[in-house]
């Protein structure tokens, strides 16, 4: 019985301690002030959409100066909520310390498509799925996708493609152009070897095309479901047919159709063929 009383004696104790430095912490830190506010940009994938100076102006330009006030005048949560609205933001983290200094620690959005429509509008679909606008300051060297439709980030930025989008459902090119779009470029994302080969996806008629880097050939993709078997399809003619025919013999490689890949070659190779 003496040893639980002890005990709980310790621990009271130990709170009461614990209560006594906090409300010491909370009364020092209203008369220390602001020194110095530290901002820490996320670039390890080589995006430069943010620099240090656009945090302090956003935050500026919301009418709150930081430097000079007390430390307890500054909010962290309304700093994390403002930081977290910039588009090219995928999430933030504000804290403050004793020694009369802020940290913004701010990770940047991973954009892995670029698209332009038909009126030469153009924005990103980053990995989660979400819009975010081009930048006049950096352009993202990801996949670029051309091609007749209108879609535009003023009429499609509130979306989150990832979240809206099962992964197991079947596609409507016509109806989820940009779920379409999402699910083929998060796919060439994830895989280094198509991210190294696909240059750009352009859509004509409701329809992917792909231009890759080596050769000189299109490949007609068709829609976005069964992406996994037509990429399999093609990586098995890469490495068992063009390189015994040539990359540039081909003027189209069409996937479209179950279990085949349909091949047209180039005119004038046909006309060096019947010439021999």
């Amino acid at each position: 019985m003496k040893k639980k009383i002890l005990k709980i004696s310790s621990w009271v104790l130990v709170l009461s301690v614990c209560i006594l430095l906090w409300s010491f912490s909370n009364s020092e830190q209203t008369k220390v002030t602001c020194k110095q506010a530290i901002v820490s940009v996320d670039i390890n994938d080589e995006n430069f959409f943010l620099s240090s100076k656009d945090i302090i102006q956003a935050i500026n330009n919301s009418g709150d100066s930081i430097i000079g006030q007390t430390m307890d005048e500054l909010n962290v949560n309304n700093y994390e909520n403002l930081i977290n609205q910039i588009p090219e933001v995928e999430n933030s983290e504000v804290y403050k310390t004793l020694n009369g200094e802020i940290y913004f620690n701010v990770k940047q959005r991973k954009p892995i498509a670029r698209i332009i429509n038909y009126k030469n509008e153009g924005f990103y679909i980053d990995d989660k799925g979400k819009l975010m606008p081009l930048s006049e300051n950096f352009t993202s060297r990801v996949l670029v996708v051309t091609g007749n439709f209108h879609h535009s980030y003023a009429g499609n930025n509130y979306r989150n493609l990832k979240k809206d989008m099962a992964d197991s459902s079947e596609l409507d090119m016509e109806k989820d152009l940009l779920y379409s779009i999402f699910r083929l470029a998060n796919f060439i994302n994830k895989n280094e070897f198509w991210k190294a080969q696909v240059e750009q996806l352009n859509i004509e008629n409701n329809i992917f095309q792909i231009i890759p880097k080596a050769g000189d050939h299109i490949i007609i993709f068709g829609d976005a479901n069964n992406t996994e078997k037509k990429f399999k399809k093609l990586f098995n003619l890469y490495q068992q047919g063009l390189p015994k025919v040539g990359w540039n013999k081909y003027e189209s490689l069409d996937l479209r159709y179950e279990g085949q890949i349909i091949a047209k070659r180039k005119q004038e190779f046909i006309k060096q063929i019947k010439q021999r």
